[in-house]
């Protein structure tokens, strides 16, 4: 396994809510050096991988958290990469602001048109002329307006 781990420590990046651990996203710093990715948690001292690829890398690194932070399942630890590199960092981060912008513009959306619909129907319109009114195919509203998204 291309993964090391040296002594585990807690970042506080894992809370437990009820039942069930929640997870934040963990900094993991970013290093290329002779064909080889490396990788280091932020704020978890001896938490390292390595890996031909950056992909095989951040397996690794899930997988060391998780045994460091004591999470279960590997789909839930987000890595943010971190670079050493001033000019990729800065497009690093607007891609990741337009991302949760995005994130936001699309749930508005969608709250947006589940309302719409009920508003529509309740206005006593079928989904076949909601489907006219909103722009969208009727077996859509349909599909919406029987079972969210």
């Amino acid at each position: 396994m291309d993964s090391l781990m040296n002594s585990p420590s807690s970042s506080g990046s894992a809370a437990e809510v009820g039942d069930q651990k929640t997870v934040s996203p963990y900094k993991v710093s970013l290093t290329h050096k002779d064909g080889i990715w490396l990788l280091e948690a932020v704020g978890l001292e001896g938490v390292r991988s390595f890996g031909r690829t950056v992909s095989a890398a951040a397996v690794n690194m899930r997988r060391a958290i998780a045994e460091s932070e004591e999470v279960d399942g590997l789909d839930v630890l987000e890595l943010v990469f971190v670079i050493d590199d001033a000019d990729i960092s800065v497009f690093l981060d607007r891609l990741r602001e337009a991302n949760r912008r995005e994130e936001e513009a699309s749930l508005a959306r969608r709250r947006a048109v589940e309302d719409a619909i009920e508003a529509l129907r309740m206005y006593g319109m079928s989904y076949r002329d909601i489907g006219s009114v909103t722009g969208m195919s009727h077996q859509r509203v349909a599909q919406i307006g029987s079972t969210g998204w």
